[in-house]
């Protein structure tokens, strides 16, 4: 079987990308190694101590894969220590390269979300409230226009009773004068014939 050889480009490469991948991992639990310290979280001090000695066996050129493999172990063993904490979370947390960390983004991005939100809510509110006024005007003028219908309504049926009482008592004065003129009439022509019917005295008797 041959061996691969290193002055191959893709073998350089891997080999390049797998140290670097190992420096990251080293790194990354040396955060973690800082940060259970900080914030109190118990790690057992065996963890600690054999991440100190793949630290050193890491950074040097004859390491062999047994230490590789050790540190490989020791750093999930001290992830499942500081579980649910995560190196991503951590990141997050803290400033890389001057800039705002992740959470501190995504606290202004809620912060302005709501106050967004509150502010329209109040709009809307305030909208409602003067919808609600003018509603309560219109429902009350037209209340009003009801009852002034309603009274206009009354007073013409009013009207309308007066007319009629009045035409009523116009047609009875009527009917009272008319019997009147008809009786002097009758005793007009009553006396006529009275006078007519009486002996001349003065005429010549044969």
């Amino acid at each position: 079987m041959a061996k691969p050889n290193d002055s191959d480009p893709a073998t350089r490469d891997a080999g390049e990308s797998r140290e670097a991948m190992v420096m990251d991992a080293l790194d990354e639990a040396m955060q973690l190694v800082r940060y259970s310290t900080r914030q109190g979280i118990p790690v057992e001090r065996q963890i600690v101590k054999d991440l100190i000695i793949d630290s050193k066996n890491l950074t040097d050129a004859n390491r062999t894969t047994d230490q590789e493999a050790t540190f490989w172990e020791n750093y999930g063993r001290l992830a499942s220590a500081v579980h649910p904490v995560t190196i991503d979370s951590i990141r997050d947390c803290t400033k890389a390269g001057g800039k705002d960390p992740k959470s501190k983004k995504c606290a202004r991005i809620y912060t302005f979300s709501t106050l967004a939100t509150l502010a329209l809510l109040i709009v809307l509110q305030i909208y409602w409230i003067v919808g609600n006024n003018h509603t309560v005007d219109i429902e009350s003028t037209q209340v009003e226009l009801i009852k002034s219908e309603a009274e206009v309504n009354t007073l013409n049926q009013r009207l309308a009773i007066m007319k009629t009482t009045i035409r009523l008592a116009e047609e009875n004065l009527a009917l009272e004068e008319k019997p009147t003129d008809q009786n002097n009439f009758k005793v007009q022509e009553t006396r006529g014939r009275s006078q007519s019917s009486k002996p001349n005295h003065g005429g010549c008797q044969l």
